[in-house]
C-alpha cells in the first residue's frame, strides 16, 4: 500500500520507524560470513537465471538465479562491509562483502533501474514469486538447461532460444 511505501522511505531516511513484513513478503540473503545482507521487499520487478559471462564469473556458477527489485524495495545491511566493483566491459557494478568476498548483488540501476539479488544467498526456502521465471543471455550459456522456462538469447524483449 502507499502507506507502507511511505513508511519504508521514511525508515530509510530516519532509521527510527519500523515496518513489519512477513517472510512471504520479502527475500532475505546474506554473505557467507554474515557481515552484510540484503532484503528485497514485496514483489520483484523480474526473476531470472542469467547465463552471461559476467554473472557466471561473479557467482562462480554456470548461471545465477536472481530476483530483481526496484531500489526503493531493497535494503542493504552492513554497508561498511560492502564494496562495489565494476568489471571491465560492464556498465553495472557488482556488490561484494569486503570480509569474505561473497557476491551480494548486481547494481543494474544505471541500465535497468533495479538491483539483481542472487537467490543463492537465501538461507530459507523462498516464496515461489521469487523463483526465476526465465533464462536470459542464454546465447552465452556454458551448459544446456532442459527446464520448461522461456530462454531468451539476451534480454526478454528480444528473440528466444527455444
Amino acid at each position: 500500500t502507499e502507506i507502507n511505501k511511505m513508511a519504508r522511505r521514511l525508515e530509510k531516511m530516519s532509521g527510527h520507524l519500523s515496518v513489519n513484513h512477513t517472510a512471504a513478503d520479502k527475500l532475505v540473503g546474506r554473505c557467507y560470513c554474515g557481515a552484510c545482507s540484503w532484503e528485497g521487499i514485496g514483489d520483484p520487478a523480474v526473476t531470472f537465471y542469467c547465463h552471461c559471462s559476467l554473472c557466471r564469473r561473479a557467482g562462480g556458477a554456470a548461471f545465477v538465479g536472481a530476483a530483481a527489485f526496484k531500489p526503493e524495495n531493497v535494503v542493504f545491511h552492513g554497508e561498511a562491509n560492502i564494496r562495489d566493483f565494476t568489471p571491465p566491459n560492464s556498465k553495472v557494478p557488482r556488490r561484494y562483502c569486503k570480509k569474505c568476498g561473497s557476491y551480494l548483488a548486481e547494481d543494474a540501476r544505471p541500465v535497468l533501474g533495479v538491483y539483481a539479488l542472487p537467490i543463492g544467498l537465501c538461507s530459507e526456502p523462498i516464496n515461489p514469486k521469487y523463483a526465476p521465471a526465465q533464462h536470459i543471455f542464454y546465447d552465452s550459456r556454458i551448459v544446456d538447461v532442459t527446464d520448461t522456462l522461456p530462454k531468451y538469447l539476451q534480454m526478454p524483449d528480444g528473440p528466444r532460444a527455444d
